[in-house]
């Protein structure tokens, strides 16, 4: 029995020539994330005090 959770790394089980793969390469990911990051921060977050 093995200790590893996956027997093989990610990037050897993916076809990185796949339509998908190559789409994940090509999309702009930081601008996609600071898109809504912008979003969030500005948006008022109150807390709630949690009674134990």
């Amino acid at each position: 029995m093995t200790d590893d959770f996956l027997p093989n790394r990610l990037d050897q089980m993916i076809d990185l020539h796949h339509p998908l793969a190559v789409l994940a390469n090509r999309l702009p990911w930081q601008e996609i994330e600071a898109s809504p990051a912008k979003l969030w921060a500005l948006q008022v977050k109150a807390g709630k005090k949690i009674e134990k």
